[in-house]
């Protein structure tokens, strides 16, 4: 009975000092890189090429793309890529969703943003713009875009837009992105002119807290 008492006295310690040993790190997985070539097919051809003409879905499974004045959609387990029906209106600067089930983009024929399902549809109308340079949609729901006195901000169901980043008369913004939080918001600032105007530009961020605080 002794020598059973001190077996197990060694077992309960040897688990003990066990359970109090550090886990060991597990390995992370490795981000994996997906590559892939799209040539434009006979006939077609990328609409206005100093612009913004292609965007990649959240989950990186899709391109949307602006060729013969309208917007295209490759799906990266297809072959071609096939119009999206209902923007044959000289679409500009495309982009989508945060959840990947709107595209947006800027409607040169109407001056007008607007909003489309991938798989085609009839457009939603979100608001009048000028000729933006670039737009981005946030998990809030909510869409950035630059206009000619700085970054508007309007609902992705539409509405008035609001300034939500000023900018001086000679300066320019380029894709607007809210950054997580909320509070902060990454943009492309120029104030330079012509062709070469966004090789001088500068990556900006700027507090929105900062602003309505002034």
């Amino acid at each position: 009975w002794v020598l059973a008492g001190v077996v197990l006295s060694g077992l309960t310690v040897g688990v003990a000092v066990w359970n109090l040993k550090p886990t060991e790190p597990q390995p992370q997985p490795r981000a994996t890189a997906t590559r892939f070539y799209h040539e434009l097919p006979e006939g077609q051809a990328f609409t206005r090429i100093g612009r913004s003409l292609v965007t990649v879905s959240p989950d990186g499974s899709e391109i949307v793309y602006v060729a013969n004045q309208q917007l295209y959609l490759r799906k990266l387990d297809e072959m071609e890529a096939r119009p999206i029906q209902g923007t044959d209106e000289d679409p500009d600067d495309p982009f989508f969703a945060a959840n990947g089930e709107w595209v947006g983009y800027f409607s040169v024929t109407d001056s007008q943003l607007k909003k489309i399902s991938p798989i085609g549809g009839a457009p939603v109308t979100l608001c009048d713009a000028t000729n933006p340079f670039g737009a981005s949609w946030g998990s809030d729901d909510t869409i950035l875009y630059g206009q000619p006195e700085g970054i508007m901000r309007v609902s992705a169901n539409g509405g008035t837009p609001e300034l939500v980043v000023p900018t001086e008369a000679a300066e320019q913004v380029h894709g607007p992105q809210m950054l997580p939080g909320g509070e902060w918001v990454l943009f492309t600032l120029t104030s330079a002119g012509g062709v070469t105007r966004w090789d001088e530009a500068q990556i900006v961020v700027q507090s929105l807290e900062s602003i309505y605080a002034g």
